[in-house]
């Protein structure tokens, strides 16, 4: 008998309850396991109107020496074309996170009317676990 490392798929899940506000690291998830970001989902309950259309998200890695952004092309949930799901995010060539690395969600724009609310934003990842057989 001995260590075995399996393959696990799993989720880290961050909720905005109330307002949503243009804040950096203000949602935080610790990392259980090593691994990588595979996909990204979410909703938003109110999209919020007026000038400047979106609401814009950021994941970034606040351990590392150098905050790790994870996409290169930020995810956001689009007034203009009532979508409530996030789009168009692009995740950078590596999105590696270590054991016990702290991910956060950063808002970073939101639409003009700053009327956003609630909403989930959740991210897959792929992992390898260790267990004994």
């Amino acid at each position: 008998m001995g260590l075995v490392k399996i393959p696990h798929r799993g989720i880290m899940r961050f909720r905005l309850i109330g307002a949503v506000t243009v804040l950096d690291n203000a949602w935080k998830c610790r990392a259980l396991h090593a691994g990588q970001f595979v996909g990204y989902g979410g909703f938003i309950k109110t999209l919020g109107t007026g000038a400047g259309t979106q609401t814009i998200m950021q994941v970034r890695n606040e351990t590392m020496t150098t905050d790790m952004d994870y996409f290169a092309t930020r995810p956001e949930f689009d007034v203009d074309a009532g979508s409530q799901l996030p789009q168009d995010g692009v995740f950078i060539t590596n999105p590696f996170f270590r054991k016990d690395d702290i991910v956060c969600l950063d808002v970073d724009e939101l639409c003009g009317g700053a009327n956003s609310a609630n909403a989930e934003f959740w991210l897959e990842c792929e992992y390898e676990k260790e267990v004994e057989v």
